[in-house]
């Protein structure tokens, strides 16, 4: 039993699965069980399945038997060993003589078998004696084995399946049988920690023939925030000596395609134009937004997009900036958008949209925001949605789902298929004295035990001291379950030091504004927005 994460790899059965839903496998049961349980699909996703086993070879023949050695006096009587596995039957030697008759002793231990000889017949059992019983007869010879089988070198198995088994050696006597093909490599994903440090992410050996899924790809801001796709190894530009490679879908797998100079005239950086308002996530000073970086493969090299969303694997062709499926192009690029190209999510940057600055989008770079490398982030798997019914006149409202229950997904639905939503109202406290404000945007939603909120909250003065803290969550965190949620604001409005985050204590629902320096108090904020984004376990 133990606690999943997203992205973990794990080895069940001669399969691989990666975890797609986080979980504690104590909790969940042996339901969740990689490719067993009845509800496995919820947490897992099959990567690599295993390959069948390669034909064994002919047998040999049996080699000739030895001659029958003469019986023995017969031994006491003792408890028979397990028997070794009789060889095939050679030509049995001559009745051996019966041994003398001895007088039979008292009944003892049985005693331990002996060795089991070389494969071959035995003589014939010389008459026991009502005593002790005479020494075996001596084994045959072991017939000669044939000749080794020609071992066929296996074919590696298409997207880690294992390959065919060589053809097997001609007949002989016990012909070795073929060498089996070489398997398929499983699917290994880097950590959050190297995700994070923009690693190269996940890894994999075949069918690919270079052994990372992103090779070489740097997510990089400017001075002037622009955000730029540049090398690890070159700290610059793609070109001949600093080449990107990234596994793009190809219809039946993946190949791994690369970038190496400028394609279709784009320039590997990207233009976020003022005013434009990219997949209608809307202006809203101090609200952090998500895009993500893909790769796409049009024929001769890898083009770069931005998207509002991760999942896709075919390029969407719509040309309106606000719509939800845009692709916005590196700059200068030529490349027309068509459906039935293929890409492929590489990364993520964050970005607050405010048409009251300058520039409208300011790309985020600090600790916990800046751009992340990752080969496709946050896929998404979840059983079939044929239906919902809205339950409540007013809010919150609750939304039950129905979900297909020819899946094996749907067998248990129950809490985690219930979701709740609505809005909740904070109350910013400047140690114990609350303070006059205005609240934007503060709404949540519960599915099972886990509670998504979001919202801004606006002061204009300030009373009272003491410690920043948040009161007034919709739902308790659950007991032994803390959170760290996000926390935002423009530039000279809280004055501490280092990034700001709330922490969220088990069993409470306040936050606590602090940064890696301690708690933020009333003598670091100054009259403006702050943001709340994140999500916690309730009870």
């Amino acid at each position: 039993m133990a606690q999943y994460d997203l992205r973990d790899v794990v080895y069940n059965d001669g399969c691989s699965y990666v975890c797609i839903q986080a979980h504690d496998s104590v909790v969940v049961g042996a339901t969740g069980e990689p490719g067993v349980g009845g509800t496995w699909e919820t947490y897992w996703e099959l990567m690599v399945q295993a390959g069948t086993s390669g034909t064994s070879g002919t047998s040999g023949g049996s080699g000739s038997s030895g001659t029958s050695g003469g019986s023995g006096s017969s031994g006491t009587s003792g408890t028979s060993g397990v028997a070794g596995t009789s060889g095939t039957s050679g030509t049995s030697g001559g009745k051996g003589d019966s041994g003398t008759s001895g007088t039979s002793g008292n009944s003892g231990s049985s005693g331990t078998s002996g060795t089991s000889g070389s494969t071959g017949t035995h003589g014939t059992s010389g008459t026991s004696g009502s005593g002790t019983s005479g020494t075996s007869g001596t084994s045959g010879s072991t017939g000669t084995h044939g000749t080794s089988g020609t071992s066929g070198s296996g074919t590696s198995g298409t997207s880690g399946l294992a390959g065919t088994s060589g053809t097997s050696g001609s007949p002989g006597t016990s012909g070795t049988s073929g060498t089996s093909g070489t398997s398929g490599t499983n699917l290994a994903f880097a950590s959050a920690a190297e995700d994070l440090a923009g690693a190269e992410a996940a890894k994999a050996t075949a069918p690919l023939t270079n052994p990372q899924l992103i090779k070489n790809l740097k997510l990089h801001v400017d001075d002037n925030n622009t955000f730029l796709i540049y090398t690890k190894s070159g700290g610059n530009y793609p070109n001949s000596t600093n080449i990107i490679t990234v596994a793009i879908p190809d219809g039946s797998g993946y190949t791994l395609r690369s970038r190496n100079q400028t394609i279709a005239s784009g320039v590997s950086q990207f233009n976020l134009l003022d005013g434009a308002n990219y997949w209608s996530k809307g202006s809203l000073h101090a609200d952090i937004k998500d895009a993500y970086v893909y790769a796409i493969w049009g024929g001769g090299g890898i083009v770069w997009a931005l998207g509002g969303y991760p999942g896709f694997t075919r390029v969407p062709a719509s040309t309106t900036a606000t719509d939800a499926d845009f692709f916005l192009l590196e700059l200068n690029s030529t490349y027309t958008k068509v459906i039935t190209d293929y890409c492929i999510c590489v990364g993520r940057i964050r970005y607050e949209y405010d048409t009251a600055d300058n520039p409208d989008h300011t790309i985020q770079t600090s600790v916990i925001d800046a751009p992340q490398v990752g080969w496709n982030l946050y896929p998404v798997a979840s059983p079939k949605i044929t239906g919902f019914s809205l339950e409540g006149g007013t809010t919150p409202k609750k939304v039950v789902v129905t979900a297909d229950t020819s899946l094996d997904e749907a067998v248990a639905m129950s809490d985690k298929a219930t979701i709740i939503i609505g809005t909740w109202t904070p109350v910013l406290k400047f140690g114990t004295t609350a303070q006059t404000v205005q609240t934007h945007s503060c709404k949540y939603s519960r599915i099972g035990n886990r509670v998504f909120i979001s919202g801004a909250i606006q002061w204009a003065a300030t009373s009272g001291s003491g410690a920043v803290s948040i009161e007034g969550l919709p739902y308790a965190s659950a007991d032994g379950n803390t959170a760290i949620l996000l926390a935002g604001c423009a530039a000279g409005k809280i004055t501490a030091t280092g990034s700001l985050f709330y922490n969220l204590d088990s069993g409470t629902s306040i936050l606590h504004l602090a940064t890696q320096a301690g708690d933020v108090t009333d003598a670091n904020m100054v009259a403006g927005v702050i943001t709340v984004m994140g999500q916690y376990v309730a009870n």
